[in-house]
């Protein structure tokens, strides 16, 4: 019953969209949150792209531009999208942009390494504030259980596996997740070998 009424829910708030309702910004941060940004996620359609871009990622408000960023997950394989995202990738400098960016380019799994180094450098350098977005997004305590069934996931590209474990660190279950690093502390990516490193000596800190 619970997600068919988020799927309903998800709906309603593509049609506000389209029709160009004003949605107050606190209702959409709570729409950004697992598991309803899904489901508006699995609706929005090419025809949404620019709507979300003007209305939402253009905005001088966070809430939305973090919002807009999230809900054109489902349209990734568009060029207007994925250019979107590199261009603000690379060309913008606010924190809650990039943290909302860099997950939606770690859905291409032939992004370049360097990428997947240059974000990494980036969840370092902004270490509390990045643990932080995690809670946020995930809205409460089980969410490493989440994290734990995306990995096992037959369908989870193992290109965004150091990125899950960076994520599993804002778990207060220190225990789990050490259990989890230990488990791939001999893989065969270089950058996950020095993830499950660096994040391994930030549990002894």
């Amino acid at each position: 019953m619970k997600s068919i009424v988020q799927k309903y829910l998800a709906q309603k708030v593509l049609e506000d969209i389209r029709e160009g309702q004003n949605i107050p910004e606190n209702l959409i941060i709570e729409f950004d949150k697992y598991p309803i940004i899904d489901f508006i996620r699995a609706d929005v359609i090419a025809d949404d792209i620019p709507i979300i871009v003007n209305r939402y990622i253009n905005s001088s408000e966070d809430g939305y531009t973090a919002f807009g960023i999230s809900a054109l997950r489902g349209q990734r394989d568009s060029e207007p999208v994925k250019k979107l995202l590199f261009d603000l990738w690379h060309q913008d400098e606010d924190f809650n942009k990039k943290f909302k960016t860099m997950f939606r380019l770690l859905d291409y799994e032939d992004l370049d390494i360097s990428i997947h180094e240059d974000m990494y450098d980036f969840v370092l350098s902004n270490w509390d504030k990045w643990v932080d977005g995690v809670i946020k997004y995930f809205g409460d305590d089980e969410f490493l259980s989440k994290i734990k069934k995306r990995i096992s996931n037959k369908d989870f590209p193992e290109t965004k596996l150091w990125i899950r474990l960076c994520q599993c660190m804002a778990s207060p279950d220190k225990h789990e997740v050490k259990k989890i690093l230990a488990q791939y502390k001999d893989s065969t990516a270089p950058l996950v070998q020095k993830v499950v490193k660096d994040l391994e000596q930030k549990l002894k800190e």
